[in-house]
């Protein structure tokens, strides 16, 4: 795992502060400069590193769950998944609760005001502009907290289509279409940030051809981009890692969650059990620790190890967390790549950057061997 400590990758939650502070910095100047900024989802640093090595790179460190749900808000919102209270794709937002996605959560999911990258370029004379893009298959309340201050407009999905699978366009074709979204005049210096979940392509395919030439395709319009005056940033919410399905793992877990009262809540390469029975007690993490003892590829740990006890996140997800150590654990099926757990190939991501005369000691110092 990515260590946390002296010399360590900067957080993604600082990826807030950064464009803000770039922002601050091209107004003093007196000629602002637009800013586009390219949000990759499911984009690693090493695979960023091979495809971009024109750009200005700097290694980040994601939250955890490694996972699209906490990575993107804590990036935008600059808070960790305790604050925000989406802790990962599936979790209850009340005690024994049912867990569901957050894809389909509307007003039951709540979170504090924490403010965005949006409110924070308006606030310096930007006008924040959101493209929804592959976001637009996903409407509800995550996405109103993450696009929260931003003219939001739909345009058409790059990697998505409405049922979930890759969209698979051409890369030149899809980077055509990407720089047409991007073409439009606007008065007054602005914020454009982009999403793109070629994520949905990892997860069947890793990164292989058809994945590092889209990546090149990006590199290359952002170049362009940068060319014509433009500053251009490009950041990721985790990376992923190879994962093998494994049936011992996943029929243990089945018999555990009926014996004892549970479901399982996260995704990926982490999951957690909601208790739908207080009575059951508190000791379920020790219980499934005991039930899975000779699998050499999960960890089992109480929820208070990972998530601050009696935080907005912590009490949406259950009481014992399980998380991929190898290869094995999980898979959906059709899936050879996962993310959610500790791995470096997952929690090292990119910010990358195309442009002249940026501030001082702005990108964060590189980190040896990242």
């Amino acid at each position: 795992m990515a260590s946390e400590g002296p010399g360590a990758p900067t957080s993604i939650r600082s990826v807030r502060r950064l464009i803000r502070d770039l922002l601050a910095h091209e107004q003093a100047t007196g000629r602002p400069r637009d800013v586009v900024v390219l949000a990759v989802d499911g984009l690693g640093y090493r695979v960023a590193s091979d495809a971009w090595p024109d750009a200005r790179l700097s290694c980040l460190r994601s939250v955890f769950p490694t996972s699209s749900a906490p990575g993107w808000l804590s990036s935008l919102t600059g808070q960790p998944v305790d604050q925000h209270g989406v802790p990962g794709a599936f979790f209850a937002v009340e005690p024994y609760g049912r867990p569901s996605s957050f894809l389909r959560m509307r007003d039951e999911l709540t979170s504090p005001d924490l403010g965005t990258v949006f409110r924070d370029a308006a606030a310096l004379g930007y006008l924040p502009i959101a493209l929804r893009g592959d976001l637009e298959h996903y409407p509800g309340r995550w996405r109103d907290l993450l696009l929260a201050g931003a003219h939001q407009l739909i345009t058409p999905a790059l990697f998505t289509r409405a049922d979930g699978r890759p969209a698979e366009l051409d890369p030149a074709e899809l980077v055509r279409r990407l720089s047409q979204d991007l073409a439009e005049t606007l008065p007054g210096p602005s914020l454009r940030w982009c999403f793109l979940e070629l994520d949905t392509h990892l997860h069947r395919h890793g990164h292989d051809g058809y994945a590092r030439q889209v990546l090149a395709e990006l590199g290359a319009l952002a170049a362009r981009l940068a060319d014509a005056g433009v500053l251009v940033l490009a950041h990721s919410d985790h990376g992923i890692t190879a994962t093998d399905q494994d049936d011992e793992l996943a029929n243990r877990l089945a018999g555990f969650c009926t014996e004892h009262d549970c479901v399982l809540g996260g995704a990926g390469r982490v999951r957690w059990l909601h208790r739908m029975d207080p009575a059951r007690g508190l000791d379920l993490p020790d219980r499934l620790a005991d039930w899975l003892h000779d699998l050499p590829s999960v960890r089992v740990q109480a929820a208070d190890e990972l998530f601050r006890p009696g935080s907005l996140g912590r009490r949406r997800v259950g009481d014992a967390v399980l998380t991929a150590t190898g290869r094995r654990f999980l898979v959906p099926p059709g899936y050879r790549y996962e993310h959610g757990s500790s791995t470096e190939d997952e929690v090292l991501t990119p910010l990358a950057c195309w442009g002249t005369d940026l501030p001082a000691g702005w990108l964060p110092a590189p980190v040896e061997d990242a």
